[in-house]
C-alpha cells in the first residue's frame, strides 16, 4: 500500500528557510577558502621568487653553500649530441655540505627533503629557460675516478660524509648565439618558492 506523504512541519520549514538564508553567505567563504588553498600550493610549490647571487660570491640554499665555479662551452665533449646552432654549455657548481650554518649531511633526513628535485637550469635575458641535457654517459664531463663531480640529482642521492665539498655539473644544449648570456639557476624543493640565479664573471 503507497505511503502518503506528510507536510513539513513549522520546525523543519524553520530550518530549511535557515538553511537557505545562509548559502550566500556560505558559497563565498568556501571559494575564498579553496582559493587561498590553491594560492598556497602555488606559492609553496613553484619556484617563482629570484634570489640573485654575484659572480664569486657564495649563497646558503637548501642547508649548503653554493657557488658557480664555471660556465664555460663545450662541445668537444659530446659532438654527436649537439644539434647545428647549438652549443654544449657546462655549468659547475661548488656545494660545502653541513658547513656551520647547518648540521646536514649527504644521505640523512632533513638533507633529502630540501635537496629533493634538486634542479640546476640556465635563463637567458628574455626569461627563457633550458633545462640540463639528458646525455647518458660522457666520462669526458663525469670522470670515474673523480666521484665528486656529478649531477644535482646524482650527489641528492648519494652518501657524503659531513662538511663534503662536491662539485655538480650540469650539461646545457643552448642556441649558440644565446651561450654567452645566459645565466645558471638552482632549485630545490626544500627552499620554494625561492630559487638561485648566478651573475657570471
Amino acid at each position: 500500500m503507497a505511503q502518503i506523504s506528510q507536510p513539513a512541519g513549522a520546525g523543519e520549514r524553520r530550518w530549511r528557510r535557515r538553511a537557505l538564508l545562509t548559502l550566500p553567505l556560505l558559497l563565498p567563504l568556501a571559494a575564498a577558502a579553496l582559493g587561498a588553498n590553491h594560492l598556497y600550493w602555488l606559492w609553496h610549490g613553484s619556484h617563482i621568487v629570484a634570489r640573485e647571487v654575484a659572480a664569486g660570491e657564495t649563497a646558503v640554499f637548501g642547508g649548503s653553500e653554493w657557488t658557480l665555479t664555471g660556465l664555460v662551452a663545450r662541445p668537444e665533449a659530446k659532438p654527436a649530441a649537439v644539434p647545428p646552432g647549438f652549443t654544449l654549455l657546462v655549468a659547475d657548481l661548488s656545494v660545502k655540505v653541513g658547513s656551520a650554518h647547518n648540521a646536514l649531511k649527504v644521505g640523512d633526513t632533513t638533507f633529502e627533503q630540501l635537496w629533493g628535485a634538486c634542479q640546476v637550469g640556465v635563463v637567458d635575458g628574455q626569461g627563457r629557460r633550458w633545462s640540463a641535457a639528458k646525455l647518458g654517459y660522457t666520462p669526458a664531463l663525469y670522470p670515474a675516478r673523480q666521484r665528486d663531480i656529478a649531477t644535482c640529482g646524482s650527489h641528492s642521492l648519494s652518501k657524503q660524509p659531513p662538511e663534503a665539498v662536491l662539485t655538480v655539473r650540469e650539461a646545457f644544449l643552448v642556441p649558440r648565439d644565446v651561450a654567452p648570456s645566459v645565466r645558471p639557476t638552482l632549485s630545490l624543493d626544500g627552499e620554494q618558492p625561492y630559487y638561485l640565479v648566478f651573475q657570471r664573471r
